[in-house]
């Protein structure tokens, strides 16, 4: 029992937030829309709607250690974001990880697998199942650079028109300097549909960027701030 305390490790941790956000239904804020039949007026459960929302997130890892340089880990993350009013637009999600890691003197890669399923007022509304892959090197003198790719499938509950995979790459960079850590990374993706013939409009392509300063204060203090396009 003692050796195997030495190999297993657990963390969880649980998260609360409040705020306001102004298009809790993802609609359009105008009152009317342009179709080829005609002018129509929406109404105002069809238009951006404001709300204030209260969520709760958490986490529970396991990792066991299966020789002095590999790993394998699995981690159950639930989430809920309650709107107070619009609770049409109450989501859920619950993501399942899964990988292994590898250590290979400056470099350390790492496989793995996800399922994920998202409701929306309760209901089931999106399946998602994925791979991953990462790779992170010690470049020295406190950079680190990292390679990061995904593919996954989305599956839309009763609705395949919206089906899509989506295949995003990601390259990032830190920087340790002393108390200091900075990071930025940017991606890009690409989500094709399904169905190509009725949903083809569903399909996009999307990229963005962010950057991170975090602060260890001390070792019970690391304030941080993030920004993201």
């Amino acid at each position: 029992e003692l050796e195997r305390a030495k190999t297993d490790e657990w963390s969880c941790c649980v998260e609360t937030a409040s705020g306001d956000d102004d298009n809790v239904n993802s609609a359009t804020g105008v009152g009317s829309i342009d179709t080829p039949f005609g002018n129509f007026s929406l109404t105002d459960d069809g238009q951006a709607q404001d709300d204030q929302y209260l969520s709760v997130s958490g986490a529970v890892a396991w990792k066991h250690k299966v020789s002095g340089t590999g790993s394998v880990d699995v981690s159950l993350l639930p989430s809920y974001r309650a709107n107070l009013d619009a609770s049409a637009f109450d989501i859920g999600v619950l993501r399942l990880e899964s990988g292994y890691s590898q250590v290979d003197g400056k470099l350390q890669w790492r496989v793995g697998a996800r399922a994920q399923v998202v409701t929306v007022d309760q209901e089931r509304f999106q399946d998602a199942y994925g791979l991953v892959g990462s790779l992170t090197r010690d470049l020295g003198d406190g950079w680190y650079g990292s390679l990061t790719g995904t593919a996954t499938t989305l599956r839309f509950d009763g609705d395949k028109a919206r089906d899509t995979d989506q295949y995003i790459l990601a390259v990032g960079i830190a920087k340790q300097a002393g108390a200091l850590s900075h990071s930025l990374s940017v991606y890009g993706a690409s989500e094709p549909a399904r169905e190509d013939d009725i949903g083809e409009h569903n399909g996009k392509a999307f990229y963005g960027a962010s950057y991170g300063l975090q602060w260890a204060a001390s070792q019970t203090l690391v304030p941080f701030v993030a920004f993201s396009y």
